[in-house]
């Protein structure tokens, strides 16, 4: 083991010592040695991961991001999301790399608050951490904080551990917590994750499926929306499981499934949740907005929802207005919304043992429900749901056993709508 002290490196909270550190991680990488982080505060522009790296942190030592964008480029690919903003740059990075271990009690600080939407730049503010096709990954123990963007992007990877971490990232804008975007073999478990924007986000940005993904063991709450499958979705996502996770004071939907880029998503199964002040609680639809980011979409229609398993549901769900949600989403009930295309069924979704209470109230449904279509599928886009508890559209094989919805104020609209539902 070799630590900082031995490349006189030391704890300052002045100096930016990107250089000397990614030279005692490049150095101890290529020995095949642990570089231990001494206790203290040290700041840093972006730092590379190399194969082999394994960094471990004494209790205390927190590490702060650089104020100046410059000091995080770098990156091999960048590449415009969803809402419009250059994702890429990063304070920790790794491109094809392999055996990376990060360990230790201590703090990783994005210095968010360097990066609000004043700044200039603001659409290029970077990610805390952003890996990309790497294998055999581990992250344990660390507190990552105020990222200016999203937290942990884990693209193209295999093999990912993500055990017995804390994310707080809800201080910004689209601030999600993790991302597991087209990569395999992930587990995620044992974590507190409390985000601005989606906590847990599993997507497909490229054309290559995630897949045989574990979640367990999560505390999770976000400003919107807790656990996320889809929105970026090009390659396909399948084998996801979730379980035994709290969800709390969270808004925009506690699970959503959602396919708009032509991704087949299939095999999810998810069980033993128990809710908290939290909206939704379920979304599922998919649409043909058919968008690309690194690559053309070789897609040329919407991708199929299939084989959705959810069961062991438990707590309470409260409107989008109560949680606190802006004037766009306010007027929109609690309700579980499962919405297909005409042309592109959802298929074979079960809900079982469900005990949960909705907010309820008095509602005006809109005269007509339309498909998401090429829009950004999120729920306000529906309209207002003509159901107070269950609204199915476009559904083959829908099964619920022993669902109970109690509702906390009296409404008027019928308790389950389904159309064209088999």
């Amino acid at each position: 083991m070799k630590t900082l002290k031995d490349f006189n490196i030391f704890p300052s909270v002045t100096k930016i010592q990107t250089e000397a550190i990614q030279d005692a991680i490049n150095k101890t990488s290529l020995d095949n040695e642990v570089l231990l982080f001494n206790s203290g505060l040290y700041i840093t522009g972006l730092l590379e991961m190399q194969d082999n790296t394994n960094i471990e942190f004494e209790s205390g030592t927190v590490i702060i991001g650089s104020s100046d964008l410059d000091d995080y480029s770098g990156v091999s690919e960048i590449f415009v999301d969803a809402v419009g903003s250059e994702r890429g740059r990063c304070l920790l990075y790794a491109y094809n790399k392999q055996n990376i271990r990060l360990s230790g009690a201590c703090t990783i600080d994005g210095r968010m608050h360097k990066f609000t939407p004043d700044f200039k730049d603001f659409q290029k503010r970077p990610f805390l951490l952003n890996f990309i096709n790497c294998n055999n990954i581990i992250l344990e123990g660390i507190c990552f904080k105020n990222s200016p963007a999203w937290m942990l992007c884990i693209s193209k990877c295999s093999d990912v551990k993500i055990e017995n971490i804390t994310i707080l990232n809800r201080s910004g804008q689209n601030n999600d917590g993790i991302d597991i975007n087209s990569s395999k073999n992930v587990i995620i478990r044992d974590s507190i994750i409390d985000s601005d924007d989606d906590a847990i986000c599993i997507k497909s940005t490229y054309d290559q499926p995630s897949e045989n993904i574990l979640v367990e063991e999560c505390v999770i709450s976000s400003n919107w929306a807790a656990f996320k499958i889809g929105t970026e979705s090009m390659g396909d996502i399948r084998n996801i499981h979730v379980k035994n996770c709290f969800i709390h004071d969270t808004k925009g939907c506690a699970i959503k499934i959602l396919s708009a880029d032509g991704a087949n998503i299939s095999n999810i199964k998810i069980e033993d949740i128990t809710l908290l002040d939290a909206t939704g609680p379920i979304f599922i639809t998919n649409g043909n907005r058919l968008k690309s980011y690194y690559d053309p979409n070789p897609n040329t229609q919407a991708g199929k929802i299939s084989n959705i398993e959810i069961k062991n549901l438990f707590g309470n769900i409260n409107t989008a207005f109560k949680n606190g949600a802006t004037k766009e989403f306010f007027k929109y009930p609690a309700v579980i919304a499962m919405t297909g295309m005409e042309d592109c069924h959802l298929e074979n979704i079960s809900l079982t043992n469900f005990d949960l209470i909705f907010e309820g109230g008095e509602f005006t449904p809109s005269e007509k429900i339309e498909e998401i279509g090429n829009k950004y599928p999120e729920f306000n886009r529906l309209g207002i749901l003509p159901a107070s508890k269950i609204f199915a559209m476009n559904v083959d094989n829908l099964e619920m056993k022993n669902i109970k919805i109690e509702l906390a104020n009296k409404s008027s609209l019928k308790e389950i709508v389904l159309k064209n539902v088999k």
